[in-house]
């Protein structure tokens, strides 16, 4: 899977202004169901990957409660809440390529 984050809008300076900002991710892989669903699923949603206390602290989904982000800071272990989700899917859009067979076919 190759991805890349490309931002957007204006610099956002601590006050709500209402301007349209955000991050746009885009990825190319060879399987939706193998790469970006089990990204999500597997590493970004799973508390226990890639290490205990691990969802994602930017794009992971908060459960009910908030989600308890476990950290070392200082050398010491420290427990933060999250409360809610720090990232809001407004739109997807899946595009479909054609694979190298296809291509070499129609050049040829």
């Amino acid at each position: 899977m190759l991805r890349r984050g490309i931002p957007f809008g204006p610099d956002w300076h601590g006050v709500e202004d209402g301007a349209d900002r955000g991050l746009m991710f885009m990825s190319y892989q060879t399987s939706i169901q193998h790469g970006f669903f089990r990204l999500m699923n597997e590493w970004v949603g799973d508390p226990t990957r890639p290490i205990a206390g691990g969802i994602d602290p930017i794009i992971g989904r908060a459960p009910p409660g908030g989600r308890q982000l476990q950290m070392t800071v200082d050398g010491k272990q420290v427990s933060v809440t999250l409360a809610g989700d720090f990232v809001l899917a407004t739109g997807a859009g899946y595009f479909f390529t054609p694979g190298i067979r296809c291509i070499s076919r129609l050049l040829t």
